[in-house]
């Protein structure tokens, strides 16, 4: 009988690998030179990509692999749909007998929906939102935005800290919902935005103050039982560069020997990443900082609002180039990072449920590179997609599909707004399955339509379309 709660296999199988003498190999084409992926036929077991070699191997007793997660798990945590058996000899050394083994055909690896919840969106006098509005049927992973670094002048440390006064009732509220969905993954976003890069660089400054706050880290997830963190620090600059992948690589040493020691499933890690070029060229070494995290979420919006220079109007998450901009889209973003060797099983791209408008220098000049104006007051850009839905039953709205872009924008009054609809979410998704890239993330829950009350295409349009595209290219049910 097994006293471990699972094995953590890429430590154990680069072990295993090093001293491997069998020849058998598993019928899939190695994608990468070193990775892990299910074996084609038989749950029991899985292919480890060595050298371009795909070497099959087999679970320890009781287990299946479980392909989320690329580790041998308990089979009530795996997805494995058997439609066959094989024999497979088991031998005391003395007597061999022939045991059933569950096996299942190959089916593509699940795609990741990775659902960012916002922990202010409860306080919106118009269609507030909480955790019980939230389909976990829809989310292989909610991440629960934000908390926060603090420092600690009575330890002298810098800890994670809670934002809002509710936060720790809200994490509970957000885990119950795994009693719907047992697989789905709860993890804790810290930074943002509005956080600031200060906090983080002096968190992540020198060995002893990484370590100390990794500590309070791995102590706070386990505390409120949540199941990772994802580190959105924004931006790592040339000067942090190299504490980003220290504080990455760390914080992955840290969960691995707390699950060793614990015998707890590994805590995730993942990190909210850039997609202009400059960010990614000076703050990230993409080489060192990848084999540390789970996944990468790519935020592929917010290329251009009323920040953007010149003051022309254009669309903040494009799907591919256009004559006028041909470097601000994810097309070309997640092609910078395929570029730098990270494995398109890792690329998680982000789908934004909201548009960013503008306020039109002329309305009779509407098409992307037109100029626009600055407010007279400073006002949010952001429109959720469900008060979209009502500006485009306005008598005055007009909207079109950008040809190139492959993303709708629409005007009304003196605004001009690009979003995604239901149409461009499917685009997103497909590109997603055409490229194997490792999912989508969407930022966030609260602004699509999650009451049906707004759009009248059913509640969760955008997400729940992302879902049906997702499945077609996953194999999941």
């Amino acid at each position: 009988m097994l006293c471990i709660r699972l094995i953590w296999l890429p430590a154990l199988v680069m072990m295993l690998v090093r001293n491997v003498t069998s020849t058998v190999t598993c019928d899939i084409p190695c994608l990468e030179q070193d990775a892990i992926y299910p074996h084609p036929t038989d749950c029991s077991k899985y292919c480890h990509c060595s050298w371009g070699t795909p070497y099959e191997k087999t679970c320890p007793p009781d287990l299946l692999f479980n392909d989320l997660y690329k580790y041998c798990d308990w089979p009530e945590n795996v997805v494995c749909s058997s439609s066959s058996t094989t024999k497979s000899t088991v031998t005391d050394g003395n007597t061999s007998e022939l045991t059933a083994i569950p096996t299942t055909q190959y089916q593509p690896p699940k795609k990741k929906v990775v659902c960012y919840y916002t922990n202010w969106s409860q306080y919106r006098l118009e269609n507030g939102f909480f955790p019980e509005n939230i389909n976990p049927d829809l989310c292989t992973h909610i991440l629960f935005a934000f908390a926060q670094i603090v420092w600690d002048p009575s330890t002298a440390q810098y800890h994670l800290a809670t934002y809002e006064w509710n936060d720790a009732a809200m994490y509970n509220r957000v885990i119950q919902l795994k009693t719907q969905n047992p697989s789905l993954r709860v993890m804790l976003s810290v930074g943002g935005y509005s956080h600031g890069h200060e906090i983080f660089a002096n968190a992540s400054k020198t060995e002893s103050t990484r370590a100390a706050f990794i500590d309070n880290v791995i102590i706070f997830l386990r505390e409120h039982k949540l199941d990772g963190l994802d580190v959105d620090w924004e931006y790592p600059d040339g000067s942090t560069k190299s504490q980003f992948s220290a504080l990455l690589r760390e914080i992955r040493q840290a969960f691995e020997r707390e699950s060793e020691e614990a015998k707890q499933e590994r805590l995730l890690l993942s990190a909210a990443m850039a997609s202009g070029g400059w960010v990614i060229n000076i703050g990230y070494d993409l080489p060192a900082i990848t084999p540390s995290l789970d996944f990468l979420n790519v935020m592929t919006y917010d290329y251009h609002g009323p920040w953007s220079v010149p003051q022309v109007m254009r669309h903040h998450s494009a799907l591919y180039r256009s004559s006028i901009d041909e470097i601000y889209n994810i097309d070309w973003t997640i092609k910078k990072y395929l570029a730098a060797g990270v494995p398109s099983s890792k690329l998680v791209v982000g789908i934004p449920m909201y548009g960013r408008y503008f306020i039109m220098a002329n309305p009779k000049k509407h098409d992307i590179g037109d100029p626009f104006v600055l407010p007279e007051e400073q006002t949010y850009s952001s429109m959720p997609y469900y008060k979209i839905c009502e500006k485009r039953k306005l008598p005055g709205w007009s909207e079109t599909l950008h040809p190139e872009h492959q993303v709708p924008y629409g005007w009304y009054d003196d605004k001009w707004v690009g979003f995604d609809d239901v149409s461009s979410a499917q685009r997103k998704a497909q590109y997603v399955c055409n490229q194997a890239l490792g999912g989508i993330m969407i930022w966030s829950l609260d602004c699509d339509d999650f009451s049906a009350s707004y759009c009248g295409e059913g509640k969760y349009p955008l997400l729940s379309k992302i879902n049906t595209v997702l499945e077609t290219c996953s194999g999941s049910s």
